[in-house]
C-alpha cells in the first residue's frame, strides 16, 4: 500500500529557481526510503512537503491517500539539529508535541519516560539539555518526534554532526525503533554508506528530479558487519556513480 506519495511536485525559489521538477515518488506503508544527492538538489524541500511546511508549486503530496495541506498529527519530524529547549528538562523537551495543545497527564508523563528508556535516556530526564552529549540531545529529539506516535516519521540528517561510532549506535536503534513499529520513514542524508545501511531504497536526486533508485538487498536485521560485504558496497558504488551523473572516467 502506497502511504507517502509525491504527485508531479515541483517548486521554485524566489519565484525563479527550479529546484523540483514535475517529480514523482511512492513510499510503501512500513518501507525505509532515504533520499541522497548534492546539497541544493531538493532534499529538505521534499521533506518539508511532507510536513506541511511548504506547498508545491505544482502537483500535490499525499499521505494515506489525502492531499497534505498543513502539518498532520501522524508524522513526525526530527531535523538535524536536535532544537531543544534548553530551560526544559529532557522529559519536558519529549512532552513538548503534548505541552502545545494541552497540558500533559500522567499517562503522557509515563509515555515520555517510556520512549526515553527506550532511547536509552532513562537516568537523564530529570536534567538539561546543556547536561547531555550530542549524540544523547538526537535520542532525546528522536523520542520527542515519537510522542505523537507517528506513522510517518520523516528525518532530515539527523546525525550529521555526530561521531562515526555514536552515529553508528543511533543508526542501529533507529532501525530497531522503525521496525518494531511498523513506520514509514524517508530520511535525508548526505552519508551513502548510511543511506544504504538503513534502507529498503535509495532514491537519488539530481537536476530537479530522480536520478537513479536502487533496493537494498539487505535483510531487515542488520548488523554494522554488513557494511563490509561485497553487496552493500556494490550498492554504494551504484548509488556513488548515479550522484555523480555516471561511471567516473
Amino acid at each position: 500500500m502506497v502511504y507517502l506519495e509525491f504527485q508531479g511536485v515541483s517548486h521554485n525559489y524566489n519565484g525563479e529557481q527550479q529546484v523540483i521538477h514535475g517529480l514523482h515518488l511512492q513510499v510503501q506503508e512500513g518501507e525505509f526510503v532515504s533520499l541522497v544527492g548534492r546539497s541544493g538538489c531538493g532534499k529538505t524541500t521534499l521533506l518539508k512537503m511532507a510536513a506541511g511546511l511548504l506547498a508545491p508549486d505544482e502537483g500535490t503530496v499525499r499521505i494515506a491517500d489525502k492531499p497534505v495541506t498543513e502539518p498532520q498529527t501522524q508524522v513526525g519530524v526530527v531535523f538535524q539539529a536536535p532544537t531543544l529547549l534548553e530551560w526544559q528538562t529532557v522529559r519536558d523537551n519529549v512532552l513538548l508535541p503534548v505541552s502545545l495543545v494541552r497540558k500533559p497527564t500522567r499517562a503522557d508523563r509515563e509515555a515520555a519516560d517510556a520512549f526515553l528508556e527506550r532511547m536509552g535516556l532513562a537516568q537523564h530526564a530529570d536534567k538539561y539539555p546543556a547536561e547531555l552529549s550530542g549524540g544523547q540531545q538526537s535520542r532525546v529529539g528522536i523520542a520527542r518526534a515519537l510522542m505523537r506516535n507517528p506513522s510517518l516519521l520523516l528525518m532530515d540528517e539527523p546525525f550529521a554532526a555526530l561521531d562515526a561510532l555514536t552515529r553508528e549506535s543511533l543508526q542501529e536503534d533507529l532501525l530497531q525503533l522503525c521496525r518494531s513499529r511498523k513506520m514509514t520513514v524517508l530520511f535525508i542524508t548526505h552519508d551513502i554508506t548510511e543511506a544504504v545501511y538503513l534502507s529498503d531504497r535509495v532514491i537519488v536526486l539530481h537536476g530537479g528530479g530522480i536520478a537513479g533508485e536502487y533496493s537494498v538487498p539487505l535483510p531487515d536485521l542488520r548488523h554494522y558487519e554488513m557494511r563490509y560485504d561485497g553487496e552493500f558496497n556494490r550498492v554504494c558504488l551504484a548509488v556513488r556513480q548515479a550522484m555523480e551523473g555516471g561511471e567516473r572516467k
